[in-house]
C-alpha cells in the first residue's frame, strides 16, 4: 500500500522540479480527454494481486509529461487507491503522443490521464451520483479528496468531518480526515482523530486495509510529534501486516534516523530496496553511507538514485555523489557531478559543491 500521504511524507525533502537551461521552453497544459485523442500508444495497467485481494478499485489519475517527441518523461499519481498507483504509472510511462506543435514548433506538454481499475465480481463500481446515493458520506469523501489533491485543506477536512457525522464508523473516512489534519500541520488532531478510530473499532473488526491506513497516519502524527518510539512501533505493525509493503519501511527509516538509529534505518532501507527500488530509499542510504564514511556504499547509492530518479531527489543525489568522489580524492568525478548540477539548474547545490572543491 503506497501511502497517499507520500506526497506531504514526514522530513521529506522539498525541492523543486529542476528544469533545464538552455533555450527557454514552450510547455502546454492538456486535458485527459485532448491527451487520449493524441495517443499513438497507449498501455492499459496491470491489476495488482494485492490490490484484488483488498478489494481495491477506482480511477487513479497520473500527471504526465511529455517531451516534444512524444516521449512520457515523467509521470506521477495524484489521485486513486494508493495499492493502484504503481501500476497506473507504469502504464503511463509506457504511452506514446503525437508531437504537440505550438506556432510551428515542437513543445512539451503535461497532462493527467486517468485508469480505472474495475473489480471483475460481475459487479458494475457504482460511480458519482449513483455511488453517493448508495452512500451518503461518500459525496463528501469524494470532495473532499479533491479538496485535499488541491492543497485546501481547511476545506477537506470540513467535508471529511461531515462524510465521518454521516457514517460514524467510516474506517475510510477517519482516516482521510487524519491526512488532511497531517497535510495541513495540525498533527496532534491527526493523532487523535486515526487513534480514535483505532481505540473504537471494538464493536466492527477493523479489515487489513482499514488497520494498515489508521496505523500509517497515526504513525506520521507521533513522528511529527517526536513521538518516535510510538512512530516506529506503529510502522513496525504495518510492516509486519504487510510484508510486501516497501515504503512503509522508508518511513520507519526516516522516523528511526531521528532518533539516531542508523544502524536499524540502514536495515529498514535494505529490506526496502529488495522489495522495490525506489530513488527515496537509494537516497537515504546513500546520506547515511556518507555520514558512516561508507564511500563506496555511498556511490553506489546516490548512483543508483540518480539513475531511477526524474525528480526532486536528482539533485541532492548528484550533490551527495560529488561530496562522497571529494572524499575518494576523486576531484575530476566531483566536477562531473558540479557540472551536472548546472546542467538541470540548480545553481545552490551547483555552487555549494563547487566551494567543497576548491577548499
Amino acid at each position: 500500500m503506497k501511502s497517499i500521504i507520500v506526497v506531504s511524507l514526514l522530513f521529506s525533502i522539498s525541492l523543486a522540479q529542476a528544469g533545464k537551461t538552455g533555450e527557454t521552453e514552450t510547455v502546454v497544459r492538456k486535458s485527459g480527454v485532448a491527451l487520449e485523442q493524441e495517443a499513438i500508444n497507449k498501455v492499459e495497467p496491470a491489476f495488482p494481486p494485492i490490490a484484488k485481494a483488498a478489494r481495491a478499485s477506482g480511477a487513479v489519475k497520473v500527471e504526465v509529461t511529455i517531451d516534444e517527441a512524444g516521449k512520457v518523461v515523467s509521470a506521477r499519481a495524484v489521485s486513486g487507491h494508493p495499492l493502484l498507483r504503481d501500476s497506473a504509472i507504469a502504464a503511463a510511462r509506457q504511452w506514446k503522443f503525437k508531437p504537440a506543435m505550438i506556432s510551428g514548433k515542437t513543445a512539451k506538454v503535461v497532462g493527467v490521464l486517468t485508469f480505472n481499475f474495475a473489480l471483475d465480481d460481475g459487479k458494475k463500481p457504482a460511480t458519482g451520483e449513483a455511488r453517493s446515493n448508495l452512500d451518503p458520506s461518500q459525496a463528501h469523501i469524494d470532495r473532499g479528496t479533491a479538496l485535499l489533491d488541491s492543497n485546501r485543506f481547511d476545506e477537506a477536512i470540513a467535508e471529511f468531518h461531515e462524510a465521518t457525522r454521516i457514517k460514524p464508523d467510516s474506517h475510510f473516512a477517519r482516516y482521510k480526515l487524519g491526512v488532511a489534519y497531517i497535510k495541513a500541520g495540525r498533527y496532534s488532531e491527526g493523532e487523535s482523530t486515526c487513534e480514535g478510530a483505532l481505540t473504537n473499532s471494538r464493536e466492527k473488526q477493523l479489515d487489513d486495509i482499514d488497520l494498515s491506513n489508521l496505523l500509517t497516519c497515526a504513525g506520521l502524527s507521533k513522528a511529527y510529534l517526536g513521538k518516535y518510539d510510538d512512530s516506529i512501533k506503529a510502522f513496525k505493525q504495518v510492516a509486519d501486516m504487510n510484508p510486501a509493503q516497501y515504503d512503509i519501511r522508508i518511513f520507519l527509516a526516516l522516523v528511526l534516523r531521528r532518533k539516531g538509529d542508523d544502524e536499524t534505518a540502514l536495515a529498514a532501507l535494505k529490506e526496502s530496496v529488495a522489495l522495490k527500488q525506489t530513488s527515496h530509499a537509494y537516497f537515504l542510504l546513500g546520506e547515511i553511507y556518507l555520514e558512516r564514511n561508507s564511500l563506496k556504499e555511498a556511490v553506489d547509492s546516490y548512483r543508483k538514485c540518480i539513475e531511477l530518479e526524474d525528480g526532486p531527489f536528482m539533485a541532492p543525489a548528484s550533490y551527495g555523489l560529488g561530496r562522497a568522489y571529494l572524499r575518494l580524492g576523486d576531484k575530476r568525478s566531483a566536477m562531473n557531478e558540479y557540472h551536472e548540477l548546472k546542467k538541470i539548474n540548480n545553481p545552490l547545490l551547483a555552487e555549494q559543491l563547487l566551494r567543497e572543491i576548491n577548499k
